[in-house]
């Protein structure tokens, strides 16, 4: 049986993991959005990559609140 402790713990790793996914998908998007020939082009492909970037930050989000939620109940 875990501790709250090392249940805190391994929700916090899980959360940098998370923060650290995010980063790395977060300097992708941005390399795509420089990487297209103009600004109009840039803003089609955001929005046609929203659902990716959606789930991305959605696990970042989830596992932040997961986090924050134990670390408060202490």
């Amino acid at each position: 049986m875990r501790t709250k402790k090392q249940a805190i713990d391994e929700a916090y790793n899980a959360y940098m993991a998370s923060v650290a996914n995010l980063r790395i998908h977060e300097a992708k998007w941005q390399a795509a959005w420089d990487a297209a020939p103009n600004a109009f082009l840039s803003w089609e492909q955001h929005k046609k990559s929203r659902p990716q970037r959606a789930e991305v930050i959605q696990k970042w989000i989830k596992a932040r609140d997961f986090y924050n939620n134990l670390k408060d109940k202490r």
